[in-house]
């Protein structure tokens, strides 16, 4: 699975291949094949060579005096990102003086540096899944979400190119394939999960739900926007560091004029410099697992239902007894010797669930390698030619580093000394069988661990402290949580309050004025004769207990306020007064509480 918190496979429309299985994965995985077969590649190739000339002319044409010293990532990345736009949604020719949307939602979702964020409790999703989910449908139902979440403005990007495209088009790019797969009224996705699925005869069906469009289309864009950026990258790095590999591979693409399908399929040494960065840098690597569907045992070894086995590629790709004593050494030629590719390099995974993209992906490496290495020379800046490479986590392999998961890397060692980087060594066959220079000695290093009373009283101890953090963090959160829902309620209740005194005060100016001018005609009273001029100076009130109302004589005020307040009219807007207040209160009262 690629998204351990992703929606239930079984039961969910929008599911992709990668995280599909069963019945469902053969039917995703037959139309997605058809995509990426060698004729629709060779209907693609005209696409992503025009979209890399497009791009080197931006180069050369705005960067000129900038030329000498680059920073290669992030250029790439919007290349990378055009060239899935143009592929995938059919995007039309591109203009990289400024940032397509998709590429902008591209960086959003998936991340434009590497991330060491520390404010977010979903990344606990690959160590507990379950209680993520629990979490993630809590807030769901609270309503409160910090912020807007990247990945649902991307399918709702996605989803509008999907309603807009028509069936029966002509175009090659991916969503055209899969729209025309598209059944919106078909629920043939649904399955059961009951059991183990016999697929190996299975009739399967060719027809795509509108949701597992947008979920195929994310997919591909997370699977060709960042990681052939990075494998570019790399590849560029690896160049620059060894001039003389990329002095014999600028010869081998000068025997060639142009690039088209079948001519770069014919650069050897290209396909050998390119499969020996990805040996030297499995970045893709923490995405190969497997789930073990039912109990086993392999050399005396319990495989639990439901366990994931995850894949250890990087020490496969620098073993020395597999790969020789230059294994940390840049040395394509090691690829040379043989027609097919080693069995132990996997850094597009192995068996039928390898990564659907291959060929595209080193399609893609090889026009963008082939196009920018017949135009220029790279070489590492003089101030960074000191510093090795380094790769960072980032949100495209759905990995992020928190103080949680530091805590929980620290134990795992304290359990774990020194032997981690061996003990999880996966030979790739349906088995699983732990991998190394003999099965019988990974056997019995694997009987060894796991035979100690330490390693078990050190796993109880790193099982507690886990939950133990997890409690902590969680108690954090709801604790920020209540404090914010107090102040913003605080907050409101003011609000209310403030809005429901001036409209009382509203009221009763209303009530007075009319008492004032209406009920009690003055002009009939020479003493009293109102006017209107002298308004702000009539309700002026003599300080005194009585509060009676102050003029020439105490005697006739005593008598108007008799007057006044005898009326039954008096009564009657008192009332009615009282009566609009009290229905002013039950109002708010009753906003507040929705």
């Amino acid at each position: 699975m690629l998204e351990p918190t992703a929606p239930e496979p079984d039961y969910t429309e929008a599911v992709h291949v990668f995280g599909s299985r069963g019945h469902r994965w053969k039917r995703l995985r037959t139309v997605a094949s058809a995509a990426v077969s060698t004729n629709n590649l060779k209907r693609l190739f005209p696409l992503i060579d025009e979209t890399v000339d497009s791009f080197l002319k931006h180069l050369e044409a705005n960067d000129r005096e900038k030329l000498t010293q680059i920073e290669a990532h992030s250029l790439l990345q919007k290349l990378t990102s055009a060239i899935i736009g143009r592929c995938a949604y059919g995007i039309p020719k591109v203009d990289f003086s400024s940032d397509l949307e998709h590429f902008k939602l591209f960086r959003k979702a998936f991340g434009a540096q590497p991330t060491t964020s520390f404010s977010r409790i979903d990344t606990l999703e690959w160590c507990f899944p379950a209680i993520v989910r629990l979490y993630n449908s809590l807030l769901s139902l609270i309503h409160f979400q910090s912020k807007s979440n990247p990945l649902e403005e991307l399918n709702s990007y996605i989803g509008s190119l999907v309603f807009k495209r028509k069936s029966n088009e002509s175009h090659p790019d991916f969503l055209q394939f899969f729209k025309n797969a598209e059944d919106s009224n078909w629920t043939g996705w649904k399955s059961c999960n009951n059991g183990f699925a016999d697929i190996s005869n299975a009739k399967i069906s060719t027809k795509m739900a509108p949701g597992e469009i947008v979920a195929q289309c994310r997919f591909l864009s997370i699977a060709g926007f960042d990681t052939t950026a990075n494998s570019v990258t790399i590849f560029l790095y690896l160049l620059a560091k060894y001039p003389h590999v990329q002095e014999k591979l600028f010869n081998e693409l000068n025997t060639i004029e142009s690039a088209d399908y079948e001519s770069l399929q014919s650069l050897k040494f290209l396909h050998a410099t390119l499969c020996e960065a990805l040996r030297l840098y499995p970045h893709v690597s923490p995405l190969q697992h497997r789930t073990c569907m039912k109990d086993c045992v392999i050399d005396g070894h319990l495989f639990s239902a439901g366990l994931v086995v995850q894949l250890d590629t990087w020490s496969l790709h620098h073993d020395p007894e597999l790969w020789g004593d230059d294994v940390d050494e840049f040395h394509p030629e090691r690829f040379l010797a043989s027609e097919t590719l080693p069995e132990n390099w996997i850094p597009f995974g192995t068996g039928p669930r390898e990564c659907i993209g291959r060929r595209f992906a080193l399609m893609e490496e090889k026009i963008i390698a082939f196009k920018f290495l017949r135009k220029f020379r790279v070489r590492i800046a003089s101030e960074w030619e000191s510093h090795e490479l380094k790769l960072s986590f980032r949100n495209t392999v759905c990995i992020r580093f928190l103080i949680f998961i530091v805590c929980v890397r620290i134990l795992l060692i304290f359990i774990i000394p020194h032997q981690t980087p061996h003990f999880h060594r996966l030979r790739q066959n349906p088995a699983h069988l732990l991998h190394s220079a003999s099965v019988s000695s990974s056997a019995s290093l694997a009987s060894e661990s796991c035979s100690s009373s330490s390693f078990r009283i050190r796993l109880l101890i790193f099982i507690v402290c886990v939950k133990i953090l997890l409690i902590f963090f969680i108690c954090i959160r709801l604790l920020i949580f209540i404090v914010c829902v107090r102040i913003l309620l605080i907050f409101f209740i003011c609000i209310r309050l403030l809005i429901f005194i001036v409209c009382v005060r509203i009221l009763f100016l209303f009530f007075i004025l009319h008492q004032t001018l209406h009920l009690h005609p003055l002009h009939q009273n020479p003493a009293y004769r109102l006017h209107l001029h002298q308004t702000p100076n009539f309700y002026r009130l003599r300080q005194n207990p009585a509060h009676t109302l102050h003029s020439a004589s105490d005697s006739s005020s005593s008598t108007f306020a008799s007057e006044l307040c005898s009326s039954s009219s008096v009564h009657t807007r008192l009332l009615i007064f009282i009566v609009c207040v009290r229905i002013l209160l039950i109002f708010f009262i009753c906003v507040g509480f929705v």
